[in-house]
C-alpha cells in the first residue's frame, strides 16, 4: 500500500511540472514548454497583426513612393491637363519661365559682341602700359596670349598709336639711353636688342644716333667711332675701373680680359683699340 501511494504521488508531481506557463508582456507571448533541469527556455510569438505591420515597413521606399504618388490628387489629374493647370501657382509658371529663358538664350549681335571684345582689349592694354613701356610687337605678343582676338587685338593697337599711347621711336631713344647709361652696352648690342623688341632699322639707327653723338659740336672722335667724345670719356671711365680690378694680372691677361669685356657691350674694334691705347699710356 505504501508503494501506490508512493508511485502514485510521483507521477502527479511530474504532470504538474509539465503543464506549460503563459506569459504576457507589452503583447508579447512567452511560452516555456516544461522544465529541464530546472532551467527555462523561452521562445517568442508574434500575433498577426503584428507581422502584417513589418512585412509593411519591410517593403521597398521606391515602391511605397510610387504608390503613394499613384494615389495622390495630382496624379488623378493626369487625365486631365486644364484641371492640372488649375493647381499651378504664379511663382510656379514665373520659374518655368525663366528655366526656358536659359535654356533657349537670346544671341547678341555681332557687332556688340565684337564691341565689348575691343573694349576688354583696350582695358588689358591700358593696365599693361600703366606698369611699363612697350613697343607694339611686344603689347601684341602680349594680348595674344590672353586669347584675344587677332583683329581686335590689331585695331587697339593702331588707335593707340596713332594717338601716341604707343611710340617705337621714343621706346627706342629711352631703351638706348638707359642701356648705355647703366650698363655701358655699345651701339652693337642695343641694335640687337631693338630688333628683338620689334623696332625697325630706321628708328633704332635714329635712337642709336641721338644717344651715341650727342656733342653739342657735333665732332666725333673719328669716323670709325660712330660715338662723340662725350661718349667715348665715358667709356674711358668704364674701363679704367675694370682695368684696375684685374691689376694683380699679367699685362696680357690684363689686355685679354678688358677686349672681351668691351666686345660683349657691342663695341667695334676701332673703339676696343682706342681704348686700350689710353689704358696702356695711362693717360
Amino acid at each position: 500500500m505504501a508503494n501506490f501511494i508512493r508511485g502514485t504521488a510521483i507521477r502527479l508531481q511530474y504532470q504538474v511540472f509539465l503543464i506549460p506557463r503563459l506569459k504576457w508582456n507589452n503583447d508579447t507571448i512567452f511560452c516555456t514548454k516544461g522544465r529541464h533541469y530546472s532551467r527555462e527556455f523561452p521562445v517568442k510569438y508574434i500575433p498577426r497583426n503584428i507581422s502584417k505591420n513589418l512585412e509593411n515597413e519591410a517593403a521597398p521606399l521606391r515602391t511605397r513612393y510610387l504608390e503613394k504618388r499613384h494615389n495622390s490628387p495630382e496624379s488623378l489629374l493626369g487625365a486631365n491637363s486644364k484641371n492640372h493647370d488649375a493647381f499651378v501657382t504664379p511663382e510656379v509658371e514665373e520659374e518655368r519661365d525663366f528655366m526656358a529663358e536659359t535654356d533657349n538664350p537670346v544671341e547678341m549681335p555681332q557687332g556688340i559682341q565684337s564691341g565689348r571684345c575691343q573694349q576688354d582689349v583696350e582695358k588689358s592694354a591700358i593696365e599693361l602700359l600703366a606698369a611699363r613701356a612697350f613697343t607694339a610687337m611686344e603689347l601684341k605678343k602680349k594680348l595674344q596670349g590672353k586669347k584675344y582676338p587677332v583683329e581686335a587685338v590689331d585695331a587697339v593697337i593702331a588707335d593707340f598709336q596713332s594717338r601716341g599711347l604707343i611710340n617705337d621711336v621714343l621706346y627706342a631713344e629711352a631703351y638706348s639711353r638707359s642701356r648705355w647709361s647703366s650698363s655701358s652696352w655699345g651701339p652693337r648690342r642695343i641694335r640687337q636688342a631693338l630688333f628683338k623688341k620689334g623696332i625697325s632699322s630706321e628708328d633704332a639707327e635714329k635712337a642709336i644716333t641721338q644717344v651715341f653723338k650727342n656733342d653739342e659740336d657735333g665732332e666725333d672722335q673719328d669716323s670709325g667711332f660712330a660715338m662723340s667724345k662725350l661718349s667715348m670719356d665715358q667709356l674711358c671711365v668704364q674701363a679704367s675701373k675694370q682695368w684696375q680690378r684685374s691689376h694683380s694680372a699679367s699685362h696680357e691677361i690684363r689686355k685679354m680680359r678688358m677686349v672681351r669685356w668691351l666686345q660683349y657691350r657691342g663695341f667695334n674694334w676701332s673703339v676696343i683699340k682706342h681704348i686700350l691705347n689710353k689704358l696702356e699710356s695711362g693717360t
